[in-house]
């Protein structure tokens, strides 16, 4: 069965609206869509999505959800924890209201940069299971995402710590290989059971800052490896490309269209790395 293919939101497209780039990435022949809610308001970006016929398979909550906080709110104490708690709490219910089945989370932000904001483990494993009690009843799944190697302790942190039906892995291959030492973990041996989500997109192995977010092929990543080690995960859902536009002067459309033919050329080397296992 042909894997079905998929984008996402935060493309830099330089639209001039979220509902132009909905459309156009509907006109360059994807069905199935991440929305990246920074650039519209949660409702409105999954209703404009569907009203357009796109399947929305993933919401990527914001990295800030406030201007008083950051995701770090989930390790620390006190008002900013209590309200981050809520905030993505009421976002899931928005997600199960219109019937959108996984989010996907950073477990923290940037705490390789802002470690002082991070105040205690239990504290962010405490706030997840708040999250997973409130929420159990919707059906929404929450996939944590692996980011630079600095930054994967507090993913591992959670996804070692509490083992519930609705808390898995978000497997990043771009965050995964942005340098030579984070390709050393092998994350789909780790948590490849668990596997809710997948964001595809190429790196020069530079290093965190350097997280360039390229079209597939257009990097250094073995993509063959890649797909042959989602092949031997649990996953089986859309495969979803999360590059971005580099050159300014390509055509938005352009820049959509390769990327479905990318994306489809991993669709294909995905079921014939399933096939030959």
């Amino acid at each position: 069965m042909k894997n079905k293919v998929g984008f996402h939101t935060n493309c830099k497209c330089d639209d001039t609206s979220f509902e132009e780039t909905l459309r156009n990435i509907k006109a360059a022949g994807f069905d199935h869509v991440m929305l990246d809610t920074n650039r519209s308001s949660l409702e409105d970006g999954i209703s404009l999505a569907q009203n357009l016929g796109l399947t929305v398979d993933f919401v990527h909550l914001p990295f800030r959800p406030s201007r008083e906080f950051n995701l770090n709110a989930f390790w620390a104490f006190g008002k900013a924890n209590k309200m981050i708690i809520k905030s993505i709490i009421d976002q899931i219910e928005t997600c199960a209201k219109f019937g959108v089945p996984v989010v996907i989370l950073h477990p923290s932000h940037e705490p390789h940069k802002h470690a002082h904001e991070i105040q205690s483990e239990k504290q962010g494993i405490k706030s997840f299971r708040k999250i997973l009690e409130a929420t159990k009843a919707t059906g929404v799944k929450i996939a944590i995402e692996n980011l630079g190697l600095n930054d994967t302790k507090y993913m591992r942190l959670l996804l070692d710590n509490i083992k519930d039906d609705s808390l898995g892995f978000c497997y990043d291959c771009g965050h995964h290989y942005l340098s030579h030492d984070t390709k050393e973990v092998d994350f789909l041996t780790l948590y490849g059971d668990r596997v809710f989500a997948i964001h595809l997109h190429d790196n020069l192995m530079e290093g965190y800052d350097r997280d360039l977010h390229l079209l597939p092929f257009d990097g250094k990543i073995d993509f063959k490896k890649v797909m042959r080690d989602i092949a031997k995960s649990s996953y089986y859902g859309v495969v979803l490309l999360e590059s971005k536009r580099q050159n300014k002067n390509q055509p938005p459309a352009d820049f959509l269209c390769e990327a479905k033919i990318r994306a489809e050329k991993l669709a294909e080397m995905l079921d014939t790395a399933k096939t030959t296992l």
